[in-house]
């Protein structure tokens, strides 16, 4: 166990939760709807390597149209250190975006209308 703990560290790369990046939603009540990780993320390398060397491939799902709703898969991130995959983790959405409609339309040229003459 000593050997372990001396050679080896755990990784923490990111949390359930934060936000990743915000993806535009076609047809829904708001334009954009951010990207959060689903769980935490981390991989237990060696001592020997370093953090940097940790890249990651971003795979985010096209043409994300409305509804869409919180904690649905979008997409996936995944971790390499050297090429070799260590980490996985699925980005979902972080909060639920409804399917514009006729009342829903209305409402919001309203509300653009009213701000335009503030």
């Amino acid at each position: 166990m000593t050997f372990g703990f001396s050679t080896y560290k755990f990784e923490k790369i990111a949390s359930k939760g934060d936000v990743l990046q915000s993806i535009s939603v076609s047809k829904g009540t708001k334009s954009h709807v951010n990207l959060v990780f689903e769980n935490d993320s981390g991989a237990i390398i060696s001592k020997k390597n370093n953090s940097h060397n940790i890249t990651h491939e971003i795979k985010i799902n096209e043409n994300i149209s409305a509804p869409v709703k919180q904690n649905d898969v979008l997409g996936t991130i995944n971790y390499y250190l050297d090429n070799e995959l260590i980490c996985s983790t699925n980005l979902v959405a972080e909060k639920d975006i409804s399917k514009m409609n006729f009342i829903n339309m209305f409402s919001h040229i309203s509300e653009t209308f009213v701000n335009l003459l503030r």
